[in-house]
């Protein structure tokens, strides 16, 4: 599979026409999201929706991206100047925002797929270096619209596609804590351990078991699901030596991409010099506990709750505050010192759609760049539940709550780069027609 783009610049008052023609590099992306097919066909992919679901959306932005198959999440050091999707019209204030031409778009006689998609004089302005294909919400969402005001009245779940293994699977009483797409494995821990018993989070035996299922994530047709999954393995960790009796512990647990459990400690406000705590259980279920000092010199209020306000984020600790929702702390698991506020503003944060692995966090309204510091809108939404990556597969994650597993594909992913030979410059004297023609 390749692809080809044409952009055409128009000059409303001249009528002149620049015409630029380029081609693209396929990404894993689409590959990836073929693995999972058995998984996803019930409620996502299917042959009538494949390549308008998969490739129906586009991403224009101002610099030009690492030519890599693997690479499949926009860096974090580019910004996004224009966007579309597959069946719609923008019309509104959303000025990165094209329209899709029906007209001149559909299957060609050689079995090509010509996706156009059109931008008036006051859309998608500004240095255009690299064209991507996305899904179609993908597309519809984007990937950073400036502000609030600057987002669709009507807005697409990032989570769209996705595929459910419920209680069908005899997972009823159970919270998921790790998966592994290769492995096809899914460890759980009692939800009964979750319950709060006096000041001990674990109950009056001061243990907890952690049991490994095998899942069929890969291979089945959910079509057909079975009744239950097959244990393989339990074990039972005894935390007598490491919990003590004034510990007040909660069920705000976070997993890190290597699969690392973080249970904290309830600490409402976490004063300068008061330690706070996190039990640590490995990927190799060992536990054990951290102990960070407050060392930053300032009192912070933590929202250590609830599991969608806090998480593991590049070795970072990051949880709302308690308060307001409105920002979020972060700091370094190995020094609390570097406690920084970030996403300080008056629109309150529900809760984190964590998609870690591109370097970014996207709440319902919102996106993250963590390392750079920035903060855009999106014209995504998504419930207020926490998600975890699955091990061993780069696109899909799971959600992370009682009783079943949503396994999901975020909708926002490269499927293909290809950057300009020469960066094309979009000013409002120009209309731009992309064509973007996907030969299989």
């Amino acid at each position: 599979m390749k692809g080809q783009t044409i952009i055409e610049l128009k000059d409303v008052h001249t009528g002149a026409v620049e015409r630029y023609v380029d081609n693209n590099m396929m990404t894993e992306a689409i590959e990836d999201i073929f693995k999972t097919r058995g998984l996803m066909a019930r409620n996502a992919f299917t042959q009538t929706n494949l390549v308008k679901a998969c490739l129906g959306g586009i991403l224009l932005f101002d610099e030009q991206l690492t030519e890599s198959a693997s690479n499949i999440f926009p860096p974090t050091n580019v910004n996004m100047v224009g966007n579309a999707a597959i069946d719609v019209t923008s019309t509104d204030t959303v000025t990165e925002m094209g329209s899709f031409n029906s007209n001149e778009s559909g299957w060609q006689q050689d079995g090509s797929f010509l996706a156009v998609y059109d931008f008036n004089t006051s859309q998608a302005n500004g240095t255009i270096a690299s064209v991507c294909l996305t899904s179609d919400v993908g597309g519809y969402i984007g990937f950073g619209n400036g502000t609030s005001n600057a987002r669709k009245s009507s807005t697409l779940n990032i989570y769209a596609y996705g595929g459910t293994i419920d209680t069908a699977y005899g997972m009823s009483g159970y919270r998921v804590v790790r998966v592994d797409y290769t492995a096809s494995t899914v460890d759980m821990i009692a939800t009964s351990a979750f319950t709060q018993n006096s000041k001990n989070f674990f109950g009056t035996t001061k243990k907890i078991k952690i049991e490994k299922y095998k899942i069929p994530l890969s291979k089945l047709n959910l079509v057909t699901t079975p009744t239950s999954l097959k244990k393989v393995s339990e074990v039972e960790l005894d935390l007598t030596d490491i919990i003590q009796q004034d510990d007040y512990w909660n069920h705000a647990v976070a997993i890190d991409d290597d699969g690392n459990i973080y249970i904290a400690r309830t600490s409402i406000t976490w004063a300068t010099s008061q330690t706070l705590h996190l039990i640590k259980i490995s990927n190799q279920n060992v536990a054990s506990k951290m102990s960070i000092i407050n060392t930053s010199g300032e009192s912070f209020n933590l929202n250590a709750y609830y599991y969608p306000f806090s998480f593991i984020f590049t070795g970072n600790y990051m949880c709302l505050t308690h308060t307001s929702y409105t920002s979020v702390y972060r700091f370094n698991l190995l020094d609390s010192s570097s406690i920084e506020i970030l996403n300080v503003d008056t629109d309150r944060l529900a809760g984190y759609e964590s998609l870690n692995r591109g370097g970014y966090v996207f709440t319902p309204t919102k996106i993250l760049n963590v390392d750079e510091g920035w903060i855009k809108y999106h014209n995504g939404f998504a419930s207020n539940i926490h998600y975890i990556n699955i091990a061993g597969h780069p696109l899909m994650v799971s959600t992370y709550q009682d009783d079943q597993i949503n396994v999901m594909i975020p909708a926002i992913y490269l499927a293909s780069i290809n950057n300009l030979e020469q960066a094309v410059v979009k000013t409002a004297d120009k209309t731009m027609k992309i064509s973007y023609r996907i030969m299989f």
